[in-house]
């Protein structure tokens, strides 16, 4: 609701509350109730019948009709166009209710608009290049350095034979001196024209492979598996390896034969500088237990224990 209308019908209200408590007789609230009016933006009259309490609406001069208080038309001011003249008008063509605002400056020569125009666009321009000016400031021992050495290489360049830069300035691209091979010559013989060897080739060192150690023969391994069973220390002494611990381990093997049990061996095998020999105790086809020994031929021409694997 519109607060006219609102206004309308609060007073109508109040005046009826009046009327019933007898502080207001019926003929004069019926004179206040007909002032009781209001006008939308259309001009239609807008008042309350005092009997029913519902809202009239009607042109001046017209008997009202009930109505809808939202066809209540808010009053609205006509938009006024303004002209802003432009800046350099003359003040005679000018209104005197512009706005103070809005009036135009008087005209400005030239010569002072360039001015203007030129202060304005420095200052931006000195504002711009002030981060730079002091860049420039701290820099400007190593600029300087920059600079210097550049024009001394550009000097050098200049004074090469014929005032041009070298031919190629890409790393890598100096020619490799071909050296000529030396000439060999053997004593006695007649000298040879020489032989041009490829400079990439490298040199031949003779090597000398490492002579592997002989197997040893059928005789020899079973006169050493003899000399196991013997149990004969004096010469076990020279057969058993140094290490205390080494002989602990083959200490079973010592008294295998003594405890009833046939040693054999399998077949002999090159490992390394050293031959590995495996012995046996029990049946060979399903031996007990098993000793990996490693032996090597003594200055003597014996074979010694060098070691006992793991079985």
């Amino acid at each position: 609701m519109h607060p006219e209308l609102q206004r309308i019908d609060e007073q109508y209200r109040s005046l009826a509350a009046d009327l019933a408590a007898g502080h207001v007789s019926q003929a004069d609230a019926m004179m206040i109730l007909a002032n009781l009016t209001a006008v939308d933006g259309e001009g239609w009259v807008w008042s309350i019948d005092p009997y029913s309490g519902e809202f009239l609406r009607a042109l001046p001069g017209q008997p009202g009709s009930p109505a809808d208080p939202a066809l209540f038309v808010v009053s609205r001011l006509p938009v006024v166009p303004v002209t802003v003249p432009p800046h350099g008008t003359s003040q005679d063509q000018v209104s005197d209710f512009l706005h103070p605002n809005l009036r135009p400056l008087p005209a400005t020569p030239v010569s002072e608009r360039a001015m203007s125009a030129i202060a304005g666009a420095a200052s931006n321009a000195s504002t711009a290049a002030r981060p730079l000016g002091g860049f420039l400031r701290k820099k400007a021992r190593t600029l300087l350095v920059v600079v210097v050495g550049c024009g001394l290489v550009a000097v050098l360049v200049t004074q090469r034979p014929g005032g041009q830069a070298p031919e190629s300035s890409v790393p890598g691209s100096v020619p490799t001196p071909t050296v000529p091979p030396p000439t060999i010559v053997i004593p006695g013989s007649e000298p040879q024209a020489s032989t041009s060897v490829p400079s990439q080739s490298a040199p031949v060192t003779a090597t000398t492979l490492p002579t592997l150690p002989t197997l040893p023969s059928d005789a020899e391994l079973a006169a050493f598996l003899e000399l196991l069973a013997s149990g004969d220390a004096a010469a076990l002494a020279s057969v058993l390896p140094e290490s205390q611990k080494e002989r602990l381990d083959i200490l079973g093997l010592l008294g295998a034969s003594r405890a009833g049990f046939q040693l054999s061996f399998a077949a002999p095998k090159v490992s390394g500088s050293v031959v590995s020999l495996q012995v046996r105790a029990g049946d060979p086809s399903s031996p007990l237990r098993r000793w990996n020994l490693r032996l090597r031929r003594s200055d003597a021409g014996a074979w010694v224990v060098v070691s006992v694997g793991k079985s």
